[in-house]
């Protein structure tokens, strides 16, 4: 799963977007930073993380034809994706700063062509008018923020101790009833593995929101 769409159950980090009323083609609707987020590049974004989501599927029959992956602002799939591509664009900034986070041209320049490739078709995509350049640096752009937060995660160092797992298990004995602490060991250091883990997640988006300003902007109707 695309690492960004996974994160998204930390959503809460980020104020609630409001947005109302018609499609709107390229209207601001957050900022990050000095930079604003329009409407155009969250619909942009979204297309392309569905293609993402779409190639690494390994059931063609589940993935979803290319006419579903259109979002219209002031749609609850629209603020999802404008949360998912505020949180990338955070990441993305921090990265810049870090050696880890770089990435090589002939990727990004492969990424924008089969994307391109793939929307070839697509009545929807088309409407946007996106030029080769506009999608080699959101290529760019969210190939290093998925390289920063891979890099964040796997460095995260987290550790979870027999002890630690034999509390939960007594502390939710009802949840196992019977069965002995031995059979769900290995789960047990996963779920408080990855709960760890998604709280420093949860404690570093919060530290990027606060230093890059994250603001969202809200459309109403008239």
């Amino acid at each position: 799963m695309h690492l960004f769409s996974g994160l998204l159950c930390l959503a809460f980090l980020v104020p609630a977007l409001q947005v109302q009323g018609a499609e709107v083609v390229n209207a601001a609707v957050g900022q990050v930073g000095d930079r604003v987020v329009t409407s155009r590049e969250v619909v942009m974004s979204h297309f392309f993380e569905r293609w993402q989501l779409s190639a690494q599927s390994k059931d063609a029959s589940a993935r979803s034809p290319k006419a579903d992956w259109k979002i219209t602002p002031g749609t609850d799939a629209f603020k999802q994706a404008t949360q998912s591509f505020v949180l990338e664009r955070m990441v993305a900034l921090e990265a810049e700063n870090f050696v880890v986070a770089r990435v090589d041209a002939d990727a990004v320049k492969t990424s924008a062509k089969n994307f391109l490739t793939a929307m070839q078709g697509s009545a929807d995509w088309k409407k946007l008018e996106v030029s080769e350049a506009e999608v080699q640096k959101m290529a760019e752009i969210k190939l290093r923020a998925q390289s920063f937060l891979k890099f964040k995660t796997e460095s995260a160092g987290v550790v979870v101790t027999d002890e630690d797992t034999k509390n939960y298990y007594e502390k939710n004995r009802l949840k196992f009833g019977n069965m002995p602490y031995e059979q769900f060991k290995t789960s047990i250091r996963e779920v408080l593995s990855t709960q760890i883990l998604e709280e420093r997640l949860k404690d570093w988006f919060e530290v990027l929101r606060r230093k890059y300003r994250v603001r969202f902007l809200g459309t109403t109707e008239s």
